[in-house]
């Protein structure tokens, strides 16, 4: 019965950090930003094990990452700059997998 309980109460906090970040920086920074917080962050708890891991990387940091906002991103910057839609799928494809090594290297 916890475990449910631990898994909303992650993704709220997640959610809740995302939804802050976008208050502070616009699109499409905010969500490079979550995304590579995130990267890093499940790189580091990659490393431990049981309930723990589960809530915090499925519930805590998949309600904090988003794809589904780095693709609407993307897909309007390519509209209006195709070039800056470039350096921020590069940005955040090759910065979210060296975040990811960081923390694994951390953690």
């Amino acid at each position: 019965m916890a475990t449910p309980v631990l898994f909303a109460l992650a993704a709220t906090v997640g959610a809740g950090v995302r939804w802050r970040m976008g208050l502070h920086l616009p699109r499409p920074l905010g969500t490079l930003v979550v995304n590579l917080c995130g990267a890093f962050l499940l790189g580091l708890i990659d490393s431990w094990s049981g309930a723990g891991a589960t809530v915090a990387g499925t519930a805590g940091l998949g309600a904090l990452t988003t794809f589904s906002t780095f693709a609407d991103d993307l897909v309007e910057l390519g509209r209006a700059r195709p070039l800056l839609a470039v350096a921020y799928a590069t940005a955040t494809l090759a910065g979210g997998v060296l975040a990811a090594a960081a923390g694994l290297a951390l953690g």
